[in-house]
């Protein structure tokens, strides 16, 4: 038997029999050889592993019959192609062994010849479930993530090290009142009100190269058609699988109500210290005009112990 894009220099039938004995003895790849129609002539003892079907087992059933159902039409299809004359065809497929095991599959299909003729395909497989199922537990990790960061009450933006925005969750469009595609691939610091934005940019700049460390910090943004708002800042570094600084995750609380009361509480705090301050001056005046009126020593002394207790609690209030 010939192996395809081989006719001109074929190897002696000793030694292409010697080396597919050795193939057929391989313990790590599967190897097998199906007629023209699917019907497997010969499998390896790593075929036979994965599959739980025996040597004698495997020559009663189709190739077809292994292949799961979502992956029949592109089995089928790299069946065509290696008739066709494409040789060492790599495509993955699962198989559904004998007792129901799913294993997934890289294949690569090649073309034999007998005296000149099409004869039967030869197919090398390497068993890649387990990199599979790491594949899908990554992806439902990252899409258990990106359901997190979209879903989450709280607003919270990725950016790159130049600090254009990269995501941006559903929570932070509603607070500023944009679409993500309105501010996505832009810098981020064109979010803050315009007086602070240089500020933004260069403390942005500085904490990607590390210039600068991250701890809260308030910012003020302007929202589309609002309102500036106070927003509390809390920010992790996002670095790859070097440790390399790749950009920012940053989550953004809006602290705009509790900045307007403190504000409020501190100037009623400043009003209610002028209005005692003011109380203590008019009694320390009462008292110096009553010393200089004439007065009964008895109401002399009452107004110097009054004068004397005034002293003694103005100065402690006042600190």
């Amino acid at each position: 038997m010939q192996l395809a894009g081989q006719r001109k220099a074929r190897s002696a039938p000793v030694t292409e029999a010697a080396y597919y004995n050795r193939l057929l003895r391989d313990e790590h790849d599967l190897i097998y050889t199906h007629d023209l129609n699917g019907n497997f002539t010969s499998i390896n003892k790593a075929m036979e592993r994965i599959t739980g079907y025996s040597q004698q087992e495997a020559l009663q059933i189709n190739f077809s019959q292994l292949v799961s159902p979502e992956f029949q039409s592109a089995a089928a299809e790299m069946i065509d192609r290696t008739l066709s004359g494409e040789a060492h065809i790599a495509y993955e497929l699962s198989i559904v062994g004998k007792h129901g095991r799913r294993v997934f599959l890289e294949v690569s299909s090649l073309l034999l010849f007998e005296n000149d003729k099409p004869a039967a395909i030869r197919g090398i497989a390497c068993d890649i479930t387990t990199r599979k199922e790491a594949e899908r537990a990554l992806q439902d990790s990252e899409a258990g993530f990106r359901s997190l960061f979209d879903d989450a009450p709280i607003a919270y933006h990725e950016i790159d090290r130049d600090g254009m925005l990269r995501r941006v969750n559903r929570a932070e469009c509603r607070m500023l009142g944009v679409e993500a595609s309105q501010i996505l691939d832009k810098p981020v610091w064109n979010l803050v009100a315009p007086e602070q934005r240089i500020l933004s940019r260069d403390s942005i700049r500085r904490k990607m190269t590390g210039q600068e460390p991250l701890s809260p910090f308030k910012r003020r943004y302007r929202p589309h058609g609002g309102n500036s708002l106070v927003l509390e800042i809390h920010e992790n570094l996002i670095r790859d699988a070097h440790g390399a600084i790749v950009g920012m995750r940053s989550a953004l609380l809006d602290i705009t109500e509790r900045e307007h009361a403190e504000n409020a509480l501190h100037r009623k705090s400043v009003e209610l210290a002028q209005a005692r301050d003011a109380a203590l001056d008019a009694l320390a005046n009462l008292t110096a005009l009553l010393l200089d009126s004439p007065l009964t020593p008895t109401q002399r002394e009452y107004v110097e112990t009054a004068k004397a207790q005034l002293a003694g609690i103005a100065q402690p209030v006042r600190s």
